[in-house]
């Protein structure tokens, strides 16, 4: 266990370790030498003579103390004993030199975002460049499948949404009202018209069209770098939202026209 004595010497303070300074006595050794304030302008003597295993934690926490008395305005003088510890000091002290922290980076969610905008234009910059070296037609191979996967799909994805509706309906009605599931189903041909089922039937694959077309226009247009695609996609889903509104409403002069 290393041992920690001082002494006054006239105007000197004389600091004398003994023992080993190695890293299971980092802790108690810096607590210990943390303590000394000689005051300004006193001389320093740290007598190492005694010390007879010095490892990199001891030789720091001995640099540390130097450091932080001279900052203090103590002469302060290292006495070594033997070359290996004056060797092992000069090393720790010619190491220690401050580090610049490097800028803060990016918050995680923003830099998964900004991956993936980057990965996503380059696919589709790559995608682009295969059909125009093949000398394929992007309409047939980049629009016309995803067209026609939309009108396909959002009219199941509708029946699926009105299927739910009615048994969500039908539960609530049950559990709240106290209407069994046949009560239920001999009214709501009653209350709903079969036609109401067919309108969203039929407004789904035009609504899908619509997206389709407008997600692939604007994805031609991105550009120059993953900010492009961000912006073109916002700028794609609010032109779309507007278009299946004004279409909609459309929609609705029609079949008043109709009577239906």
């Amino acid at each position: 266990m290393v041992a920690i004595s001082t002494e006054r010497d006239g105007d000197q303070l004389i600091v004398r370790l003994t023992g080993p300074c190695r890293i299971d006595e980092a802790n108690r050794l810096d607590q210990s030498l943390g303590r000394l304030a000689p005051g300004p302008a006193v001389a320093v003597r740290i007598d190492l003579t005694g010390v007879d295993e010095l490892d990199t934690a001891g030789a720091w926490v001995v640099h540390r103390t130097c450091k932080r008395l001279r900052a203090e305005g103590c002469a302060v003088r290292l006495v070594h004993g033997r070359p290996a510890l004056k060797t092992l000091l000069d090393l720790v002290a010619a190491n220690d030199r401050p580090v610049e922290r490097p800028p803060p980076g990016e918050p995680p969610l923003r830099a998964i975002v900004a991956h993936v905008g980057r990965a996503s234009y380059e696919i589709a910059e790559e995608a682009r460049n295969l059909v125009g070296f093949l000398g394929l037609d992007p309409m047939e191979i980049l629009v016309l499948p995803r067209v026609l996967a939309l009108v396909l799909t959002l009219p199941l994805l509708v029946f699926f949404a009105d299927i739910m509706g009615l048994l969500g309906g039908a539960l609530v009605s049950w559990l709240a009202l106290g209407i069994s599931l046949g009560q239920f189903i001999e009214r709501l041909s009653d209350a709903v018209p079969l036609w109401s089922f067919w309108v969203g039937i039929i407004k789904a694959p035009v609504f899908a069209f619509l997206i389709a077309m407008v997600g692939c226009y604007e994805g031609f247009q991105v550009e120059g770098s993953a900010e492009s695609v961000g912006r073109l996609t916002t700028q794609a889903v609010v032109e779309a939202i507007f278009l299946v509104i004004i279409v909609d409403a459309l929609f609705s002069i029609l079949f008043a026209a109709l009577g239906i």
